[in-house]
């Protein structure tokens, strides 16, 4: 009897357990030929062209992709930030050169290293 009214209770609670399916194509960005290449689904996206990219990390919520763009000889390496949604490159800093920064793990904010 016990194993019945378990049994009951189990499908009655189940009449109310909502599943769902996010269909959000994943998203992937990599360097190739120190280039920042970005891929969404199937479709695969150049996203700088004439830099020197290394060091690429996702901001906390995933629309931003910070990044350094660096000489080749390492002599200046200035922080560049791609906009996912509106698609563009741009330096928010322009006077500051980095070597390292890091994004907040619950903001879209950066820290860096300056000089």
């Amino acid at each position: 009897m016990p194993i019945k009214i378990l049994l009951l209770m189990t499908l009655f609670m189940l009449q109310f357990i909502s599943v769902t399916n996010a269909e959000v194509p994943l998203k992937a960005m990599f360097v190739r030929d120190h280039q920042l290449w970005m891929k969404e689904g199937d479709q695969v996206i150049q996203l700088t062209k004439d830099k020197y990219v290394y060091s690429p990390q996702w901001s906390y919520d995933g629309r931003f992709i910070a990044y350094i763009d660096d000489d080749e000889q390492g002599v200046k390496s200035n922080l560049w930030i791609y906009d996912t949604k509106r698609k563009e490159n741009y330096e928010p800093y322009p006077s500051i050169e980095t070597y390292s920064f890091s994004w907040s793990p619950v903001a879209n904010e950066l820290a860096y290293i300056s000089g």
